[in-house]
């Protein structure tokens, strides 16, 4: 034998990790191997080898394999049945139970959700139903905040709902909640508090209506000095205008009386008593639309036709509570609510919350949404 040689090798631990020392033994059987140049001997000698090193008590395990003469001089076969031998012993009832029972956390992220549930089905030995019961698990264990989205996959068609479209829908719609709430922090200018029910005001004349009496309680509870628009509330009376940002409109001016509790203040960039009204094209869904700016409309307003012609589908709609006024106080009927995304000239998108409602009439941009779309500006004499 070569005067290099490596010592022969100690028996395997059969204790503790048995898995994990096997892992080694193993290595350790293979560096031996090549050190003496075993590894180029027939295949039958290395089994010899292993099993001259490995221990008696593993022997005992080699005989109850009844491998055929053949199996028992192939290393790789030999090697394998005692790797499944030591390999760690699943519980499945554990797994199983920690599948079923686990649920989102509340500040845990969608995408760290659904990828543990995926890799604990993945454990579970669930077989040709590990789809079936891992889309199952993500939807019935979300957290309370998504009961809307869960509600929403349960009334899909079965053949509709599976594992890859649940996951990107809701990780489509996490996107778009975060996109809001940022929306919302940086939102520059907050003119009128919002009641409970959404306002929308068209008229012919001159614009005003009778503020809701829950409104009452929020201006008076409402801490002005905190607020950044509080050097903007008046003791009297302002002037206030809205001006189109392309320098060529001029302002339309209309008075303010704060203290007035029974009215709340509507206005509109689009000129009444037939002068034009002015509108905005944005792509939406790879089609043009154009938005009327309306400073009296207190949310985004689209038809449901419209919404159907630019090939949004009704799942992005979402239940909406609130209602549509107009200043003759009659509702308008509304089919829900959407997160849109519209996109500018220059490839910019914005995520806007439209209103959809079953009448038909022009696109229309809100207040909030002109201001925050840089489409207006505002002034205010004393």
């Amino acid at each position: 034998m070569d005067s290099f040689a490596l010592s022969p090798l100690q028996p395997l631990n059969l204790t503790g990790n048995v898995s994990h020392y096997f892992k080694l033994w193993l290595q350790r059987f293979q560096i031996y191997l090549k050190a003496n140049n075993l590894d180029k001997e027939t295949e039958e000698r290395q089994v010899n080898s292993l099993l001259n090193y490995i221990g008696d008590k593993c022997i005992t395990v080699f005989n109850s394999f009844n491998l055929t003469n053949v199996e028992s001089k192939s290393i790789k076969t030999v090697i394998d049945k005692f790797t499944d031998h030591f390999a760690p012993k699943k519980h499945l009832s554990l797994l199983r139970h920690n599948f079923f029972a686990r649920k989102q956390k509340s500040d845990e992220p969608f995408e760290d959700y659904s990828t543990t549930i995926i890799n604990l089905g993945l454990q579970c030995d669930l077989g040709a139903l590990r789809e079936e019961l891992t889309k199952a698990k993500i939807i019935s264990g979300l957290d309370s905040k998504y009961d809307d989205l869960r509600t929403r996959l349960m009334a899909e068609e079965d053949k509709t709902l599976t594992l890859s479209y649940v996951t990107k829908y809701l990780k489509t719609a996490e996107s778009s909640r975060q996109a809001v709430t940022q929306m919302q922090k940086d939102n520059r200018v907050d003119v009128f508090p919002m009641s409970e029910d959404v306002l929308l005001a068209k008229s012919k004349g001159t614009h005003g209506i009778n503020k809701r009496p829950a409104y009452e309680d929020k201006i008076k509870n409402q801490d002005f000095k905190s607020n950044s628009m509080s050097k903007f509330i008046p003791k009297q009376r302002k002037n206030i205008g809205f001006q189109i940002n392309n320098g060529k409109n001029s302002v339309h001016q209309f008075n303010v009386d704060y203290n007035n509790q029974d009215e709340y203040l509507i206005g509109t960039t689009g000129m009444v008593n037939g002068q034009r009204k002015i509108f905005v094209v944005y792509t939406v869904n790879n089609c043009k639309i154009k938005l009327k700016i309306d400073t009296g409309a207190m949310c985004n307003l689209l038809s449901y036709n419209d919404y159907k012609c630019i090939g949004l589908t009704d799942k992005l709609l979402q239940k909406c509570y609130k209602k549509i006024i107009q200043l003759e106080k009659s509702n308008v009927p509304v089919v829900g609510s959407a997160m849109i995304p519209l996109v500018n000239k220059n490839n910019e998108t914005k995520l806007l919350e439209f209103i959809v409602v079953n009448v038909e009439c022009p696109p229309i941009l809100g207040l909030q949404a002109s201001i925050d779309l840089n489409l207006i500006t505002y002034h205010i004499n004393m």
